[in-house]
């Protein structure tokens, strides 16, 4: 499950334990009062799911005797709303001060202004979200946060609110994460706010299927009424609709319906006072879409980075999904590699919010299991991972590999539930962990079994992932090893400035050296523990090393950038940075010291100025960042070679932790993202802004518009750029067929766009082009017919891409090409 959700957590978790509490060893009682209710109501409408079920690992003993920590990882569990099962659909909301099912009477008037803003005030549509959340819709308008006896607003802005259980079996509130009033209560046809503690905040809610309306008698003795519902509605025996039409500004019926359509006005006519009418979505399905807070940027860059790197199965050298090495080549990235560049897609289901990951991070552990799996060997430990069918990593001889792997299996299992990475993940850890650990230097894991130094690779990311292991299967000897690892880089390795050191060598000397991506882990390990034990020092530690890289490893702009070629950099910094902002919230807004004058910033505008250079400084071609975030990227490496995989994810990482605008703020918009596809592009509708596409000097847009314009007749464009009916032609269908057609007004250029630098019409008819055609015999060595090539092909779409596909048509420097 998304192990990190915690809405309206209890405090219990953030506050110092009293001395009374401190001393309380046994938890029994409150897991008979708390937790077993919740354990006997499963199964029932908002009771736990099969998946919050499992997370519990429920134990008829602990109503005996129970830990402090396993009660307060069930209490997590059972608090938790992402662990709730509910359907989405349209449901009437009952109070539980009078128990009645408020059904608006009076509907509202076909052509009426007002016809959204009445009827039925107490069904509502409950669309899910992804973080276990959701959208409350009424008359397809989106209901806003409430204020305390007012009632609640309509707007086209969606905005999300939590189900917050209150009694085991399904009595829940519905609230928003603003204001002191922020739960629903249905009273009076009127839903208004109260406070969480009023009882009348609580909802029953049960499934709207069969409903009644009064109707009015007319000067014959039939009943008539008319309905405007945002669902589709059945009718009973001896009720007829009609549909209405506006006729010399009077509303008339029209024709006769059997079944009124969501969101239509109708005129209803009985020969009875009371109407029964049924919803048709009687089977609540999930609603469709991948709903988050929009980001552009995150989406465009991520998408850009798989276009470059992602092989779906059959694209590889087998029948797997992977991330290959370089935009070159099909081999797949090594071991350690591969992992990193897993945890970005994960970073990207867990901070973007993006559920379309979920099963690209089974693709891609499945892959890695498939692809690094040993020979075996004669080790009890080999033999082990042979009998339970895992893949045995016993041949790598570096405990920090070793821990990125198990850090991309444990969180992949904690976002898709698959038991496999679990285990997978709990063999890496105990083969890690037995043969890293000793009491050499006072403790530590050793960086490799050679036992040379004992490093902040083996140790900041075994705290992260001890943590991760203990909220999956709640065994406390994980929490345990956490806070050892913890206690020993926090003596041997880290600085009272916060900062936190390479390595120990086996002769008890330090390395004095200060990598970003060690800051990160470190940053990333303390913020679990914090949100696991509500220990205050690991969120001053944090802090601490979070204002030491902002100060002492940015230039004067406060950009973090560092040439590497051989791996990645600020990743696990932003990473760290953001894990930690989840734990604390609060510090969106607190200012800390960065650059070397100490100047002041909040940590979401550095890491907001951070995630910006990082997309500024793109190359243009491929929309991929390098990780020096203060220079621009070229399209390719000095030394000639195409970018690598794990170099460019850095970017992706900061773009995708980062929120678009600041968490909690008026600007934030919800919006469908779906990127499934690694042909995702991005248009935006309106001219960019500052925080959508941070726009480059006039300088550098001409720079990039001639670099564009030196490759030939055809070009294309992955930024937005201006074209006047002297400067080009544009890819689309016209009277000729599929071509290049002249600019007659000016005009923006879209990104990921193909046009023609010419002064005249460029008619290309790609049905009936007589030109000689040519086949792409070989692409990935930047070859054609045996002759080299300079400039990619495009496809029909006007994307500029090697990734050529047989039997295909594409266009390349004006011509048609037909790919064998």
């Amino acid at each position: 499950m998304k192990h990190k959700q915690f809405f309206l957590l209890s405090l219990l978790l953030a506050l110092p334990l009293t001395p009374a509490a401190a001393q309380q060893t046994d938890y029994s009682a409150e897991v008979q009062a708390e937790i077993l209710p919740w354990v006997e109501s499963a199964g029932k409408l908002f009771g736990l799911s099969q998946r919050g079920m499992d997370s519990l690992h429920w134990d008829e003993a602990l109503t005996k005797a129970c830990s402090r920590e396993r009660y307060l990882r069930m209490k997590n569990v059972v608090e938790n709303p992402a662990y709730y099962q509910y359907s989405t659909g349209y449901y009437r909301l009952r109070s539980d001060r009078g128990g009645h099912l408020y059904v608006e009477t009076t509907m509202p008037q076909a052509q009426s202004s007002a016809a959204r803003a009445q009827g039925l005030s107490s069904i509502v549509h409950i669309e899910r979200a992804a973080d276990g959340g959701c959208y409350l819709k009424q008359q397809g308008w989106y209901l806003r946060s409430p204020l305390k006896d007012q009632t609640v607003g309509l707007s086209t802005v969606p905005e999300k609110f939590y189900p917050v259980p209150q009694e085991a079996g399904g009595k829940v509130a519905f609230a928003t994460r603003k204001g002191n009033y922020s739960a629903l209560h249905c009273g009076n046809s009127a839903i208004i706010g109260w406070t969480l503690t009023d009882k009348a905040s609580y909802w029953e809610v049960s499934e709207a299927t069969d409903f009644e309306v009064q109707a009015a008698v007319t000067d014959d003795g039939t009943y008539y009424t008319t309905l405007f519902a945002p669902f589709a509605v059945g009718l009973s025996t001896g009720v007829e609709a009609f549909t209405m039409e506006a006729y010399e500004g009077k509303a008339v019926a029209t024709s006769r319906l059997t079944t009124v359509p969501d969101s239509t006005a109708v005129l209803l006519r009985s020969a009875t006072k009371a109407m029964t009418l049924t919803i048709a979505d009687t089977d609540h399905s999930d609603v469709a879409g991948n709903r988050c807070l929009r980001n552009e940027l995150a989406d465009r860059s991520y998408a850009a980075f798989n276009r470059a790197f992602l092989l779906y199965s059959g694209e590889g050298k087998d029948n797997h999904t992977y991330y290959r090495e370089t935009m070159s080549t099909k081999d797949k990235l090594y071991f350690w590699q591969q992992a990193l560049v897993i945890l970005m897609v994960e970073d990207r289901h867990d901070f973007r919010g993006d559920r379309a990951t979920e099963s690209l991070i089974i693709d891609l552990l499945d892959a890695f299991t498939a692809q690094n799996t040993g020979s075996g060997n004669s080790t009890a430990e080999s033999k082990d991972a042979q009998k339970r069918g895992l893949s045995d990593w016993t041949w790598n001889e570096y405990n920090d590999d070793l821990l990125w792997a198990g850090l991309a299996y444990i969180r992949g299992y904690l976002i898709t539930g698959e038991e496999r990475f679990l285990e997978q993940a709990k063999w890496d850890w105990d083969f890690m962990y037995n043969r890293g650990w000793d009491e050499q230097l006072g403790g530590g894991i050793w960086w490799s079994i050679k036992k040379q130094e004992k490093s902040g690779l083996s140790n900041n990311p075994a705290i992260c992932m001890a943590c991760y292991l203990y909220e999956a299967t709640g065994e406390e000897i994980y929490l345990q090893r956490a806070q050892e690892i913890y206690a020993w880089v926090r003596k041997r390795l880290r600085n009272t400035d916060g900062s936190v050191d390479e390595k120990m060598n086996a002769d008890g000397s330090r390395a004095n050296s200060y990598n970003v991506y060690n800051q990160g882990t470190f940053v990333e390990g303390v913020s679990n523990l914090y949100r696991l034990t509500g220990e205050n020092r690991c969120r001053t530690d944090a802090r601490k090393t979070i204002e030491y890289v902002m100060v002492n490893h940015v230039d004067g702009k406060g950009i973090m950038s560092r040439r590497k070629t051989d791996g990645t950099w600020q990743s696990e910094f932003a990473r760290g940075m953001a894990f930690y902002l989840k734990a604390c919230p609060e510090d969106w807004t607190l200012k800390g010291y960065y650059k070397s004058n100490r100047a002041r910033i909040t940590l979401y505008d550095w890491m907001r100025l951070n995630a910006d250079a990082a997309w500024e400084t793109r190359d243009l071609v491929n929309d991929l960042s390098d990780c020096e975030w203060n220079k621009l990227t070229p399209t390719y490496p000095s030394d000639g070679k195409t970018w690598e995989c794990d170099v460019m994810a850095s970017a992706v990482v900061m773009m995708n932790v980062t929120p678009e605008v600041l968490p909690g703020s008026p600007e934030e918009v919800y919006t469908d993202i779906d990127d499934r596809s690694a042909d995702f592009a991005f248009v935006p509708e309106t001219e960019p802004s500052a925080w959508q596409l941070p726009s480059r000097s006039p300088a550098s847009a001409t720079a990039a518009q001639s670099e564009v314009a030196a490759t030939g007749l055809l070009a294309g464009t992955t930024t937005s750029l201006r074209a006047t009916s002297k400067t080009g032609s544009f890819l689309k269908s016209g009277a000729e067929g599929l071509g290049f057609y002249p600019v007659t007004t000016t005009t923006t250029v879209k990104p990921n766009t193909a046009y023609a630098l010419s002064a005249t019409a460029l008619p290309i008819d790609l049905a009936s082009l007589d030109a000689p055609l040519t086949g792409i015999i070989e692409v990935e060595d930047g070859t054609q017919d045996g002759k080299s090539v300079n400039s990619k092909p495009f496809d029909l779409n006007g994307r500029r891409t090697d990734r050529v596909k047989p039997n295909a048509v594409y266009v390349q420097d004006g011509r048609k090409i037909i790919t064998k």
